[in-house]
């Protein structure tokens, strides 16, 4: 997923990259079983966050 920063207002003004935000690549879920692997996505990506100090 591509983030566009003239899409995303406040990251443009602060100047942050969409790049240093890896908790807003997600894609949306249609169907059970995607709900199930998009769930395991973002869990190993918490955890993966979590593991580097940047999530509590």
């Amino acid at each position: 997923m591509q983030i566009s920063l003239t899409g995303e207002p406040v990251l443009r003004l602060t100047g942050l990259s969409a790049a240093t935000l890896p908790h807003m690549d997600y894609e949306v879920a249609g169907t059970p079983a995607q709900r199930k692997v998009w769930q395991d996505k973002i869990d190993q990506q918490g955890a993966e966050l979590k593991a580097r100090g940047l999530l509590s």
